[in-house]
């Protein structure tokens, strides 16, 4: 089911966090009275066109009251601008009530679900500039100290979907931000499995990963003064792509302006990569920082994982959570690197 149907009911109803007792982590579920089975079947074409015409309004206001954040150009036009979602999958409320049911931990999904909008119809990160792409990356960071000062929010997830399979809803390039008052179960077992290696090795499981594929140059894609890009050597997709600081940082909200210079010359590699090397596929791509709950994590490190659409999630992952890959992270290197000269 598409990303923007799932927006339309969530908005109209309310949504609620269920703690999933076996499999230890959250899930965000919709209540709506009245919906009957059928009813997810609605025509997708007419959904798709009411979510794109209600976000192009949204873009195109003379006044910019309704935008939390943005940015312009000398000519006064806007160049990217920030929104509350108009199909939000969480209640922006302050309180979050206790709705746990017998032995099943729950609570109203409560948070902020924004929207970052660059005015660039049609083109992608791998057609934008670096000062372009830099603005995306300073907007991120923007909003998430706004946001992470809110004592409700303990995560804050930040992600962009590029085109139609990987959830990508309109024509211009735009990214997502949520702000959650959980931290998420992945990044809580990152967050588990890193304070483990630590503790075993102690040294930093990111500096170690990073370091390895710096020397061993196999998995290694491009590197600058800042940052590292490989695939990571158990890449969960075909042609996955991993960037990490050079030093290591749990805290992507304390990047400089001048690594967001770096940042954005990096991304616009993996991007051109995608786009020239295989034919544009559509990608998602999100950003894993620790959370903001006031605590210190050393051992973490803030990473962007790249993921293009390959292939299709089916039986058998789903069944275990291991993916089959088909296509080793060598040649996935070996294949990209041709790209990103």
């Amino acid at each position: 089911m598409r990303d923007q149907y799932i927006y339309k009911r969530l908005h109209y109803g309310e949504s609620e966090l269920r703690y999933d007792l076996l499999r230890n982590e959250w899930v965000i579920m919709a209540k709506e009275c009245g919906k009957k089975p059928h009813d997810f079947f609605d025509d997708k074409f007419e959904i798709e066109k009411e979510y794109e015409k209600n976000v192009l309004e949204l873009l195109e206001k003379e006044s910019y009251e309704i935008d939390t954040l943005v940015y312009k150009d000398s000519k006064t036009d806007w160049t990217t601008k920030v929104f509350e979602s108009k199909y939000p999958v969480l209640m922006n409320k302050k309180i979050s009530t206790d709705v746990s049911r017998g032995p099943f931990p729950a609570f109203d999904a409560t948070g902020v679900h924004e929207v970052v909008v660059t005015n660039n119809e049609g083109k992608g990160f791998a057609s934008m500039d670096l000062v372009e792409i830099a603005e995306v990356l300073d907007a991120y960071q923007d909003r998430y100290i706004s946001l992470m000062n809110d004592k409700n929010i303990r995560s804050i997830m930040i992600f962009h979907n590029h085109g139609e399979s990987a959830g990508g809803s309109i024509k211009y390039p735009h990214s997502q931000i949520i702000a959650l008052p959980i931290v998420s179960s992945s990044v809580e077992r990152e967050l588990i499995a890193s304070e483990r290696y630590m503790k075993k090795n102690d040294c930093n499981v990111f500096d170690t990963m990073r370091d390895y594929e710096v020397l061993d140059k196999k998995r290694l894609l491009y590197e600058n003064d800042d940052f590292v890009m490989y695939c990571p050597f158990s890449s969960k997709k075909a042609f996955s792509m991993r960037i990490v600081p050079k030093k290591t940082s749990a805290y992507f909200e304390r990047i400089t302006d001048e690594q967001k210079m770096t940042l954005a010359e990096i991304l616009k590699k993996a991007f051109v990569g995608l786009k020239d090397g295989l034919n544009s596929p559509d990608y998602n791509f999100y950003i894993h920082t620790a959370p903001c709950t006031g605590r210190e994590y050393n051992y973490y490190s803030y990473f962007i994982d790249i993921y293009p659409k390959t292939q299709v999630y089916a039986g058998f992952e789903m069944a275990t959570d291991m993916e089959i890959v088909p296509i080793s992270s060598e040649d996935s290197a070996s294949f990209l690197r041709k790209f990103m000269s």
